[in-house]
């Protein structure tokens, strides 16, 4: 308490531990968005001279493929969060910018989740 930054946590603040909250809701729901995509256009289907038994197309193994565009998605966001939001972004925004670019963050987060829980939904 010695610092002034009270309760010994820092110089964290309530806002600051819900900005950083949102920001990894943001994650998780990009992640499961992207582990949802349909996979149907994914199929490989076999030559069209090869004989085999009708037994449907070939399907690529799907959960390798959900966890890639997962974490695609997922580091995508981060690289972006770090360029431009992060206190030690490279390229940081002020004012405007930096209003919109967490306004279309966050939208695209909620977004995301919205579009993810749908479709769980329409399956159920």
């Amino acid at each position: 308490m010695a610092n002034g930054s009270g309760g010994g946590t820092g110089g964290l603040t309530p806002l600051d531990v819900a900005a950083f909250a949102a920001e990894l809701a943001v994650y998780v729901a990009v992640g499961w968005w992207a582990w949802s995509l349909p996979l149907r256009r994914l199929r490989a289907h076999p030559p069209q001279e090869a004989v085999r038994p009708p037994q449907g197309p070939v399907r690529p193994p799907r959960k390798p493929v959900r966890l890639l565009f997962a974490c695609a998605a997922v580091a995508g966001f981060a690289l972006l969060w770090g360029w431009f939001a992060a206190p030690t972004a490279d390229l940081p925004l002020h004012g405007a910018a930096r209003v919109a670019f967490e306004v279309c963050w966050f939208g695209a987060g909620a977004a995301a989740a919205l579009h993810a829980s749908a479709r769980r939904w329409r399956s159920v």
